[in-house]
């Protein structure tokens, strides 16, 4: 065996390769879009105020990059006001004092998504890869990493 750290590599390659991935994922997550096309018949509508927005990044929770994140009140069809944050520049500062139609992002939910933004399908197949491809990298690497006792 080499001396030194040189023969962790192999181990570390996995690691590394599965972090990139998953932050990859995590990242494409704001590429997925909205709702616009799907059958919402059976979900509850409202509608978006966007009151204020701020950027932030290079890193953090819309991973890598600079990104909006925007304070919006959703008020429902039956007058309920919620408000909530939107990152990954779902927003922008344009659209400030703007109205935009929402649905509800799943039964059982108080998560409002767009529903005028068409869905990307290769951001949710680049999303599903990098989560899932990341996270087995990861497994294995660790598990390397302390079958080798280092």
């Amino acid at each position: 065996m080499a001396a030194g750290g040189a023969d962790k590599t192999p181990v570390l390659l996995p690691i590394l390769a599965g972090v990139v991935l998953a932050v990859g994922g995590w990242t494409a997550m704001n590429f997925r879009g909205g709702m616009q096309g799907a059958d919402l018949s059976d979900r509850a509508h409202a509608t978006a105020m966007v009151e204020h927005c701020e950027e932030v990044g290079p890193l953090g929770l819309s991973g890598v990059g600079y990104w909006w994140r925007c304070d919006v009140t959703i008020e429902t069809e039956s007058g309920d006001r919620y408000d909530q944050v939107m990152g990954g520049s779902h927003f922008t500062p344009d659209d400030v004092g703007g109205s935009f139609p929402m649905v509800n992002a799943g039964r059982f939910s108080d998560s409002w998504t767009r529903a005028d933004v068409p869905e990307n399908g290769w951001a949710t197949l680049a999303t599903g890869v990098g989560l899932v491809g990341g996270a087995i990298l990861l497994v294995f690497g660790f598990r390397g990493l302390l079958r080798s006792g280092r």
